[in-house]
C-alpha cells in the first residue's frame, strides 16, 4: 500500500491554457508532494508563470484538472483554499500605504476575517514568519520605503503566516541580491522537510535549483521537457535544446549535484525543443 503522505497535495492532469489563438500550456501533468522542494525552470515564455497560475486557478483551464488534496480546486470556497495553498506571485498589487508588518498580517485574514482582531496565535504566527523571512526589523517600514528585494521578502512573510499545506513561488529571488537569494533557498528547502510542506518554487537560477530541489521539472514552449532529480533534468544536451546554451556541467565539489558553467550561446543554429522531446522520470517513493 501506497503511504498516504506521498498522495500528491497539488496535482494538475492535462493542463492546457490559451492565449487568445496561442497555447501557453500543453497536455501538463504536474504533481507537487509533502516534504519537497520542486523547481520549475525553462526560458522566458516557456509557461513558467502561467503554470503557476493555472494550478492556483487564476486563469481558467481549456482542458484538464487541478486537484488540491484529492479534490477538484473548484470546489474550494477562497477562504478554504486560502487556507490550505500559499502563493508568492511574480508582481504585487501596490501596498505602499501598508507596513511591513500589516502586510504580513493579511496571511491571517483566511483564519480571522478581514475586519476581525489577530488573536495571539495569529500576532505569533506573524512574528515566526517575520523572523523567517528576515523581515522583523522591517515591521513599522512602509512598504513605499522598502526596497524591492525587501517587499519581495515581506510578501514571503505573509504567505508563511497563512500556514499552508502547499506553497507555490513565481521567481520569489527577483530583486534579491545572491546572498538573500541563497538563504531563501534554504529556507524553502528547510521548510519543506520540517513542516512537511509540498513547495513549488519558479526559478531562472539554474546551480539554485540544482542545489536545492528534490525535483525539477524543465518547461519548453508550454510543455514538459524533462522532469527527475536534478542529475537527470539539468544535462548538457538538454540545456543546448532548451535554452540553445553551451554548458559544461560538472559534479559540485561539495554535495556532487549539478554545477553549470555557461560556455556561451548558440542562437543560430540550435533547432526549438519541441513539446514532450526530452526526458520524464518520475519520482519513486
Amino acid at each position: 500500500m501506497a503511504d498516504p503522505a506521498q498522495d500528491p497535495i497539488l496535482e494538475g492532469a492535462g493542463l492546457e491554457v490559451w492565449y487568445g489563438p496561442h497555447p501557453a500550456l500543453q497536455a501538463v501533468n504536474i504533481s507537487l508532494r509533502r516534504g519537497e522542494l520542486l523547481c520549475v525552470v525553462g526560458p522566458n515564455g516557456s509557461g513558467k508563470s502561467t503554470l503557476v497560475k493555472a494550478l492556483t486557478g487564476i486563469l481558467p483551464l481549456k482542458r484538464g484538472t487541478v486537484q488540491l488534496l484529492g479534490a477538484p480546486l473548484a470546489g474550494y470556497s477562497r477562504t478554504k483554499l486560502s487556507r490550505l495553498l500559499a502563493v508568492v506571485p511574480q508582481t504585487t498589487a501596490m501596498l505602499f500605504s501598508f507596513t511591513a508588518r500589516q502586510i504580513v498580517e493579511m496571511g491571517r485574514y483566511p483564519f480571522t476575517g478581514l475586519w476581525e482582531t489577530l488573536r495571539p496565535e495569529d500576532r505569533q504566527r506573524v512574528d515566526e514568519a517575520m523572523e523567517l523571512a528576515g523581515v522583523a526589523g522591517l515591521a513599522s517600514r512602509r512598504a513605499d520605503c522598502l526596497s524591492g528585494g525587501e517587499l519581495q521578502r515581506v510578501i514571503l512573510a505573509r504567505a508563511l503566516a497563512q500556514r499552508s499545506q502547499a506553497l507555490l513561488l513565481d521567481e520569489p529571488m527577483l530583486h534579491l541580491d545572491p546572498g538573500r537569494q541563497i538563504q531563501i533557498f534554504e529556507l524553502l528547502s528547510s521548510l519543506a522537510s520540517s513542516e512537511n510542506l509540498g513547495i513549488l518554487c519558479v526559478s531562472h537560477d539554474l546551480n539554485l535549483a540544482a542545489h536545492y530541489a528534490h525535483r525539477i521539472v524543465l518547461l519548453s514552449r508550454g510543455s514538459i521537457y524533462a522532469e527527475g532529480r536534478p542529475e537527470v533534468v539539468l544535462v548538457e544536451s538538454s540545456l543546448y535544446r532548451v535554452y540553445r546554451l553551451e554548458t559544461r556541467i560538472i559534479p559540485h565539489p561539495q554535495t556532487g549535484r549539478p554545477l553549470i558553467l555557461l560556455s556561451g550561446s548558440r542562437f543560430h543554429d540550435v533547432p526549438d525543443a519541441g513539446p514532450g522531446a526530452g526526458i520524464t522520470e518520475r519520482r519513486t517513493v
